[in-house]
């Protein structure tokens, strides 16, 4: 794998750093996960592990995602023993990940500073709610504090709802190990290693580009969907719902023909947009979601199945791809998000029992 001989170590306890270390995990990179007793306890607790034995424990513990492919050890790491064999550990890593606030850091000795002085050629990434400079640096918060200093959250609708996943938690971490790519790309060159300041809220910023550009081109704030088209959600006959996003004219053109009005093509960029929806939404209750699923198929429109989470872990072209498999105990794991063509995807190697260590 590319990643093969690259070590991180992973002491990050929410979810941008272990998802970012999983990551650079699913293409070779040896990762050790070291976590606290008193923060695995409360891992333990909040994934339903303690308690269960068995299958039924070690299933659960496959559940943890964002502990793929990961060495997981368990000590006290603060102080005495446990202090050295971490130093140990840090000192045979190319990068290093953590999630604790600027000041838990320096009392820990754990930040960049004191590592690098040590270690030039370390990797540091240390990631935060607001990052470590401004004058909100060092917030406390998790991923809807980012997504509303972003603007992000104000993008959901009035008043604004909070999302049903974490997505600055996500695109941080991949950003992230973006960044560690970055920084071992320089350090061949120049042998150094690297801070990085990894920001949840510079990440969620990041997702507002294209609303930011229309933004300043129009001086005014974009409307929460494209005016053009059946860019929406829709009902269907049995309740479900899909999305169309027929907002590039030859889709439009296709879908009014397919669905035997070619009337509706004029009325592509319609001023009465209520009034266009309306006649859509009455037309998409005439079929169920994979009547209109299979439709799109067939005639390359822009339409999908709105799945749930259950229906998305077994959806076929998941899988077939290699997005998705499946373990012998069932749990259904992420494959690598880009796929190198000519190499073969890494077994399923889902999160274990951690090693507890005295």
């Amino acid at each position: 794998m590319p990643l093969s001989g690259l070590k991180v170590l992973d002491l990050s306890r929410f979810l941008p750093g272990p998802q970012a270390a999983a990551l650079l995990g699913d293409y070779g990179a040896q990762v050790t996960r070291v976590e606290h007793p008193r923060h695995g306890a409360a891992r333990d607790r909040a994934f339903g592990i303690d308690g269960l034995s068995g299958d039924a424990r070690a299933k659960a513990r496959e559940a943890d995602l964002t502990g793929r492919g990961k060495r997981h050890l368990r000590f006290a790491f603060d102080e005495g023993e446990g202090r050295d064999r971490l130093m140990r550990l840090i000192a045979d890593s190319d990068v290093l990940i953590h999630d604790f606030r600027a000041a838990a850091a320096t009392a820990l000795q754990l930040d960049a500073a004191t590592l690098r002085a040590e270690k030039p050629d370390l990797i540091h990434v240390a990631v935060s709610a607001t990052g470590e400079t401004g004058p909100r640096a060092g917030a406390a918060g998790h991923d809807p504090i980012p997504l509303a200093l972003s603007g992000a959250l104000a993008r959901t609708g009035t008043p604004p709802r909070l999302f049903g996943f974490p997505p600055s938690d996500l695109l941080t971490a991949a950003h992230a190990a973006f960044a560690v790519m970055v920084a071992l790309h320089r350090r061949k060159e120049t042998g150094e290693g690297a801070a990085l300041d990894v920001s949840m809220s510079d990440s969620a910023l990041a997702m507002m580009a294209s609303v930011f550009s229309r933004q300043q081109r129009s001086g005014v704030e974009p409307p929460l969907d494209f005016q053009i088209g059946d860019n929406a959600v829709f009902d269907t006959a049995e309740g479900a719902h899909v999305v169309a996003t027929n907002m590039e004219r030859p889709f439009w053109d296709r879908f009014c023909g397919v669905v035997g009005r070619p009337d509706l093509a004029e009325r592509y960029a319609d001023t009465d947009r209520a009034g266009l929806l309306k006649e859509l939404a009455a037309l998409y209750r005439a079929r169920t979601r994979s009547d209109w699923d299979l439709l799109a198929r067939e005639h390359d429109l822009q339409i999908a199945p709105i799945l749930s989470p259950a229906e998305a872990l077994k959806e076929q072209h998941h899988h077939a791809r290699g997005a998705l498999r499946r373990t012998d105990l069932g749990t259904v794991l992420p494959g690598v998000a880009v796929r190198f063509t000519d190499l073969q995807p890494r077994p399923p190697n889902p999160a274990r029992e951690p090693e507890v260590l005295n």
